[in-house]
Parts: structure tokens; sequence; C-alpha cells
């Protein structure tokens, strides 16, 4: 019998996107975790960025860094699993996850907190030809490295938003670059006080901001916008800043929406299936309205990540109650910031450093360093301050072996060896542990590794047999991970012509899996060494490649986001 020293895994709670109510789940998990709960992090984005600092990185007054929160970080502090995908629908009452080239995944809680999109059915050619402020992580943070060389911007959309980064830009980038600001029908500014739109028309004017009022954009072309009164402006590029839409995949999914298709939900944050929750700008609650205001963000996140606590022990659920009125600050480039409250406005040097302080103590709530110290944790919390090696790095060293093999033994192959009664089939196995926590990929790099010893022996793979050790855990969760794992191995050896012929699956104390292959080669051309000619391509690996990447992001050295692999 097994003793068992690890947590029994038995329900799965997945949080779909890194809005700011699901940060606020993430690091509650984080500091009081449910011992068989397992949670995974599904994004499209590595990095999530804070809206209300996104300015201040236009403008110059943070760097890439200090705006965005690594998920992927945070998610090796939790002992969370994270998937890098974009996903194409989900289906409540099969409670599965849908992407376009693997497998779903399977929830039995579920909480949903993704961006909007700009609205550009109303534009023409906005699609190909104009650059989205939302969703906010899939801004083109290069766009500052080449605007520069730009001399006309359009800014679309002259609410908070399209203001706030016309007058960050036209900072940044000083007289080089003329910026052209265009509101819709309903004028600059249309939800604040006519002495705010006063005050920021003074100061588009002062800037040397071009503002066009009442006229709005109908067409985008490459070099050019037409609006709806017929007036043509040359432009380099044009920013979208205009209102947001649901994500257009939701239309398919069998989530309630509203008729402009957010999804609708309850006072605790529950849509028409009570074990998938929802908050932020894609929701619309089914009995109050609320502006798309990031505001509302903190409040909601503590309400959603108890209810979501609460559901997963099946106790009362809490409902939400925003504030009625909201504070709403708008930076003005200038070392001052406009206020707005109970439908008055102020603009002072003291505003924005109360924007400042919010908007620090937000990132800094989701920063590695101040998790770890918080929660008395680090990227390796298992090993202290030696960090165990993963991957190819984790085997037991080569001293040993030679210290202890028998001496019958005789042959001893970095790759694949030669099955002794034969000439041309060669036999290798090879084992990986979790390098990646997302077990379809995980299956994908395992299968992968293994390959490449047959391959270093001048042979070609024909047969294959895995070696799976899962983690304690549930007959359903282990199916989850089985159809993961599966397909990712089979669509690597299938590429490359070998047939998967069966194996062997146990249970371990590791909390990720631990994969194998035995497999078979055919034929050698390993007497012929190939000589490494000009154009080749040398892949580095061992202490300079992807080992030392991993231990580099795991301890907190590097950035994950420029480093973590995408297969495709």
């Amino acid at each position: 019998m097994l003793y068992q020293k690890t947590n029994f895994i038995n329900k799965d709670l997945i949080l779909l996107g890194g809005g700011h109510s699901n940060l606020k789940v993430i690091t509650d998990f984080i500091k009081n975790p449910i011992h068989d709960l397992r949670i995974t992090i599904v994004s499209d984005v590595i990095d999530t960025p804070y809206s209300g600092m996104l300015p201040g990185y236009f403008e110059g007054l943070y760097s890439w860094r200090e705006v965005n929160i690594d998920l992927y970080k945070l998610s090796i502090l939790g002992n969370f699993r994270f998937v890098h995908d974009k996903i194409i629908n989900i289906i409540g009452k099969k409670n599965k996850i849908y992407f376009n080239d693997r497998p779903p995944l399977s929830f039995d809680f579920l909480s949903i907190n993704i961006g909007i999109e700009s609205d550009i059915t109303k534009i023409k050619g906005a699609q190909k030809f104009a650059i989205p402020l939302k969703p906010i992580s899939k801004i083109n943070f290069d766009f500052l490295k080449k605007a520069s060389n730009l001399n006309n911007i359009a800014i679309i959309g002259a609410g908070a938003a399209g203001v706030e980064v016309s007058l960050a830009l036209k900072k940044r980038l000083n007289k080089k670059v003329n910026i052209i600001l265009f509101s819709g029908e309903n004028g600059i500014l249309p939800n604040y006080d006519k002495f705010a739109c006063k005050y920021i028309k003074n100061l588009l004017k002062k800037t040397n901001i071009k503002l066009v009022e009442n006229d709005p954009i109908k067409i985008i072309t490459k070099n050019s916008v037409i609006t709806s009164k017929n007036s043509k402006y040359l432009i380099d590029k044009a920013i979208l800043a205009t209102n947001g839409k649901p994500p257009q995949w939701l239309e398919k999914t069998d989530l309630e929406k509203c008729e402009k298709g957010f999804i609708v939900t309850n006072s605790k944050f529950q849509t028409n299936f009570d074990y998938i929750f929802s908050s932020g700008d894609v929701i619309n609650f089914a009995n109050k309205k609320l502006p798309k205001a990031g505001v509302y963000a903190v409040k909601s996140g503590k309400v959603l990540s108890k209810n979501i606590r609460n559901k997963i022990f099946d106790k009362p659920l809490l409902n939400y109650r925003p504030q009625k009125y909201h504070l709403s600050l708008i930076g003005l480039a200038n070392n001052k910031a406009l206020s707005n409250k109970f439908g008055f406005s102020i603009i002072s040097r003291f505003n924005f450093k109360i924007k400042r302080i919010i908007d620090q103590k937000f990132i800094n709530m989701h920063s590695i360093a101040n998790a770890m110290n918080k929660f008395n944790k680090s990227l390796d919390a298992k090993c202290n301050s030696k960090m165990l090696c993963k991957g190819c790095a984790s085997k037991v060293g080569i001293s040993v072996i030679k210290k202890s093999i028998p001496k019958e033994i005789s042959y001893i192959s970095n790759d694949a060896s030669p099955i002794p009664t034969s000439k041309i089939y060669f036999h290798t196995i090879d084992m990986i542990n979790s390098i990646i926590t997302d077990p379809y990929k995980f299956g994908m790099i395992s299968a992968n590794h293994c390959l490449s010893d047959i391959y270093a022996s001048g042979s070609k793979p024909v047969s294959a047999q895995m070696i799976l050790q899962l983690p304690l855990s549930s007959e359903r969760i282990h199916s989850r991970d089985i159809v993961q794992i599966f397909s990712g191995a089979k669509t690597i050896l299938k590429e490359n012509s070998c047939e998967l012929a069966g194996g062997h699956t146990m249970v371990g104390e590791d909390n990720n899996p631990v994969i194998g292959f035995s497999l078979i080669g055919k034929g050698n051309n390993s007497s012929k060494k190939k000589i490494i000619s000009n154009g080749d391509i040398l892949i580095l690996t061992g202490k300079i490649g992807s080992g030392m990447i991993f231990a580099g992001i795991n301890s907190n050295k590097i950035d994950s986001f420029h480093h973590v692999p995408v297969l495709k």
C-alpha cells in the first residue's frame, strides 16, 4: 500500500483569464489552498497587464515589467497548472472548455474573467488596420518602438481611455508625432461634467493634440481615416479606444447572455450553471447595470473568491453589492490627474499622487517578490535554497553509474543502444518529470524527448510504449490526465510515423505526471557522423539550454514571458 504524503486530487477548478477578479482568487488560494482541489490557470497570455497603468507605460512612467503581472510564476508559486492556449468554446453542461488543436479540458468549477474587445463592427477596415486597446492583454508592446518613426497617429474614441492614451503618447513622443483624437456622436468624455470636458479640451489644444468632435470614423485604411462627414485624414497608424464588446467565441457557448452578448450572472457571480462563475467586463448582472470600470474589481474579486470556496464546500454564497458611486481617475501626463465622483471633477497634483499609490498598490499585491514575502513561499518551496533539477538534468550522475553499473554491461550509450541480436534495430528508454504543468504539451515534450535518442543513433522510430506515473487522484482526475497526455504524445509520435503500441501506468507521490517511453528504431547510420555545415541549425541543450531557462524562471531570475515554450 502506498503511504500518502501528497495531496489527493479530487476536483478541478479552472480559472479562465487573468483579470483583476481572478487575480484575487489566485492570491487567496495560494495563501489558503484546498487540499483536494487542483487549480489550472488557462490564459492565451503569460503576462497580464494592469489596465490602470497602461497609459503610464505609454507615457514612460513605468517599464513593461512594472505594469504586467506574471501569471506563469504565480502558477508556480501556488502549485497550479498553467495552460497557455486560446479557447474557442465552453459547454457548461458538459463541464468542458474547448481549444483548436488539443482535447478539451474538463472542470468541476470554472471562473471566467477575460477581457472584452474593442468594438470594430461599425468601422470598415478597423480589424485589418487598427490597433485595439481592448483586450488590454493583446496590446502590441512593440508599437512604442515603432511609434517614434510615425508622423500621424489617430486615436479613435474620446472617452477616458482615449484621452489618457492621447496625452500619454504625446508626452512620450513630444513633437515628433501629430496626434488626432476623434470623438463619437456623444462628444469628448460623455460621462463627465462640463468642467472636466472644458479643461480637457484646453489641455489637448495646449499640447497640440487635434480634437475632431462629433464626427465618428467610418473607414480606416492603411494610411488614412474617413469620418461620417466624409472628411479624410492622412495617418500612419490608428488606435481604437472605442466601447467594448464580448469575444465572438462566447456566442457559441451554452452560457446565458444578454442582448449585447455579455455573460449574464446573478449577484453571486454565478451563470446559468451554478458551478460556473464569471466576473469583470465580460458580464452583465441580471438585476443591476454597472459601467465597465476596473474600480469594481477589488471588491468583486473578494466576493468571487469567497463564493468559489463556499461553493466547493457547499456553503451559502455571498451577494455582491457594488458601491453606488465610484472614484474615476484620469492621468493627464502633466503630473496631474482628473478625479470624478458624485458627478463632480477636480484636477490636481494630489490626484496624480493618489492614482500612482492606488495603481502601485494593485500591482504590488500580485508581484512575485511581494507574493513570496506575503505568503512566506518561494518559487522553489520544496527544496528551499537548493532547486531540484528537472528534465534531462534530473538524471543520476554519470560518475555514480560508472561505479555501480554491472561489469557485464559493456556498452553504455548516450542515445539508443543496438539490440544485441539484431544489426538494424536500436532501443532506448527515457523518462522526464514535469518541466511544465500543461499535461497535453508535456505529453508532446516527453515524446520528442525520447524520439531524439532514436534519431541521434541514426535510426528511424518504429514502435513506442509509454510509461506513465500519475499523481494520487480520483479515477475521474486520472481519466482527464490520461486523455491530455496521451493526445499530446500521440500527436508527436504520429508526426514521426511511430506507432504507440501500449504502455504501463502507475500512481506516485509527485504532484504532476512523470512520463517515459520505451522506443524502438530501425536502421543504423550512427557510424557516419554528420559534419556541421554552414547554414545548419544548432540547438544548444544541457546547462546552456532549456534546463537553464526553466531554472532561471523557477528561481525568479529571469522573465517567463520571453522564455516559456509555445508549441504549435
